[in-house]
């Protein structure tokens, strides 16, 4: 729980700059935990992952842009660096829900 909750406060004070921390925190949604504590673990994160991702989520359409010969200002780049990461962690997340998901269908079907 100390560590979720330190990794999304951690991010959500300088998103730009914490970007592993949100992937870390991704990545424990379905981080094989003791048998005792793991669906508690995972869905602790998930929820966090989802309050982070609503917090942060920017209001406007990101747009993937190829930058190839093209100069941008290390401001744009930044920038450009942040959404990426987090548009990947976001996707990351979505999968690894799915898949729970599935597996959550699986075991309701088989009792």
């Amino acid at each position: 729980k100390l560590l979720i909750g330190s990794l999304a406060s951690s991010f959500l004070e300088e998103p730009e700059e914490r970007i592993l921390n949100l992937e870390k925190l991704v990545k424990l949604v379905d981080t094989p935990q003791p048998q005792s504590v793991e669906i508690s673990v995972q869905r602790l994160a998930a929820a966090s992952v989802l309050e982070v991702l609503k917090d942060v989520t920017p209001g406007y359409k990101i747009f993937h842009q190829e930058t190839g010969e093209q100069k941008l200002k290390k401001e744009t780049l930044r920038l450009q660096k942040y959404e990426s990461g987090l548009l990947k962690s976001y996707k990351t997340y979505l999968l690894k829900l799915e898949k729970l998901v599935n597996i959550f269908k699986m075991g309701k079907k088989s009792q």
